[in-house]
């Protein structure tokens, strides 16, 4: 760090000017123009990544210096969210399959384009396709929430929120994966039984951590020392804690796969060792202490955003465009595949709404869910960033690992500004009419009133028990507010036992938690 008295001087190793001062201009005026993006229904993303791009004529040495480890931390806090984001409960079929076959047509379509045309080794190519292929679940579930309180008795928006999160986890599993593979040093049936080894023991080893963390956080003010009380039990301390370990996790399962070998492969994967232990902890831990974690979360990843696209914009180059018409076709052939997908997933699976319950998802249906999955920007920036990308092809991801370090590089950044901003712009404009059109044909006629479900009419359906607890809990929250934020809470951000105990206290604090959190990307 320089001295207080040093002139600002620029080399090739940044600007000579205190620390302080560059912190300043990242948070303050990143922040500020994130809001004003956002004040006008622009991704907040992008703000932040333009502010980037202009602080890297003036970026101070040491920040500069710092770069690849605040991008690792970004990238770490992306990991955590996403495993506090699954909820066992939304793992149903159809779900599971709108979050899964049309991310992996979009990503083996991109993956074979790069590999016959591009001449991308397969690893490398697979890698490409893992970094273009997530939707921006922090662009989209704030839309989402807005267009539940429009049209909260509309299921495509709740189907979407479950979904998000859900495509974000399989991206991040299947890159852990892919990581492990990069490595290389084995064949065939050798490597399969190798990987399945690394994913069973991961998710069991995240399991068993988080679980632990979970009870042992609910319990933590039972402990006492001399008849004295040891821990607070505040929601800070929990914070830390689940932080420390998780940190911890990632640690570890990068150790160990840094020092694995052919004869002694590793048994923890990083990325996926976080997302379980964070997605176990928030299933077992008591929903008081996880509300308190949330707002923690949510409040830390006001920086770890800002940080992530500031890094990200300030190693871009006004060149980065000269690939653009080489990554057209990608675009192109991603999209088709993954509207594709979503067609047939439409067209086989029956939705549990409509009436008697056996309405088919049809084209229109279709194109709103496809019209969900343009904005993006969050995994992008996290996976795509150059320090988790050179420390894949440093474990030997293909023998040109410099050039395609920095196609893929700024392929995911060309993919931060042209999907962030076009697909918010198709989703604000397109999204409403396709959701008020979808209605009728639903056969949705409901009447919010009096606090009570809405019944079901001649052009309606008849709710089940669960439906109808659901609907009783947007209608009441509906109520609450006008901006809607507590509209969201049938969610399923919350258990069962917490409905059935009317605990609406509880419910209501976690969905304005569930809605904060994405609300600062």
């Amino acid at each position: 760090m320089s001295n207080h008295g040093t002139s600002t001087t620029l080399d090739d190793y940044g600007c000579n000017y205190p620390i302080q001062l560059g912190a300043a201009y990242i948070f303050l005026v990143g922040y500020a123009v994130r809001v004003a993006f956002t004040s006008v229904r622009l991704p907040g993303a992008v703000g932040v990544f333009l502010v980037g791009y202009s602080f890297s004529f003036i970026m101070q040495k040491d920040i500069l210096a710092a770069r690849p480890d605040l991008q690792q931390f970004a990238f770490f806090l992306v990991l955590v969210n996403a495993g506090m984001e699954i909820n066992i409960k939304h793992l149903k079929p159809q779900v599971l399959l709108l979050a899964v076959v049309p991310a992996v047509l979009e990503w083996l379509g991109i993956s074979a384009y790069a590999f016959y045309f591009l001449g991308f080794a397969p690893i490398e190519a697979l890698i490409l396709g893992k970094v273009c292929m997530p939707l921006g679940e922090g662009l989209v579930i704030p839309r989402m929430m807005e267009f539940r309180v429009k049209h909260p008795e509309h299921p495509l928006p709740k189907l979407v929120l479950v979904w998000a999160p859900i495509e974000a986890t399989v991206a991040m599993v299947l890159f852990g994966v892919l990581t492990g593979l990069s490595k290389g040093g084995a064949s065939g049936s050798s490597l399969v039984a190798r990987t399945l080894l690394l994913l069973a023991s991961t998710v069991a080893a995240g399991i068993l951590l988080g679980s632990l963390t979970g009870w042992a956080l609910s319990n933590i003010k039972r402990l006492r020392l001399q008849g004295k009380q040891v821990f607070t039990g505040t929601p800070v301390e929990a914070f830390l804690v689940i932080v420390s370990v998780a940190l911890a996790a990632f640690g570890t399962g990068v150790c160990l796969a840094e020092q694995a070998s052919a004869s002694w492969p590793s048994v923890l994967q990083p990325e996926l060792f976080v997302i379980v232990t964070s997605s176990s902890f928030a299933h077992i831990v008591d929903p008081a202490v996880l509300i308190g974690v949330e707002e923690y979360i949510a409040s830390i990843w006001v920086f770890g955003s800002i940080v992530l696209f500031s890094m990200l914009g300030s190693k871009t180059e006004l060149s980065v465009f000269g690939i653009f018409f080489r990554v057209v076709p990608l675009m192109a052939v991603g999209l088709v595949l993954r509207f594709a997908g979503i067609c047939m997933i439409c067209w086989l699976m029956p939705s549990s709404w409509g009436k008697d319950g056996k309405y088919h998802l049809g084209f229109r249906e279709a194109l709103f869910l496809f019209l969900c999955t343009l904005p993006r920007a969050t995994i992008q920036g996290a996976l795509g960033s150059a320090p988790v990308l050179s420390d894949i092809f440093r474990r030997g991801a293909g023998g040109s690992g410099g050039t395609m370090l920095h196609f893929i590089g700024s392929t995911a950044r060309l993919y931060i500004v042209c999907y962030a901003v076009v697909g918010s712009l198709l989703l604000e404009f397109f999204g409403p009419g396709l959701l008020k059109s979808t209605s009728r044909a639903a056969g949705i006629s409901f009447k919010l009133s009096d606090g009570m479900p809405p019944a079901a009419n001649e052009g309606g359906f008849a709710l089940t028990g669960t439906q109808a607890q659901d609907e009783l809990l947007n209608s009441e929250a509906f109520a609450l507010s006008e901006a809607g934020q507590d509209a969201a809470s049938d969610m399923q951000c919350f258990s069962e036992a917490e409905i059935q105990d009317s605990d609406q206290d509880v419910v209501h604090e976690r969905a304005r938690r569930f809605i904060y959190r994405h609300e600062t990307t």
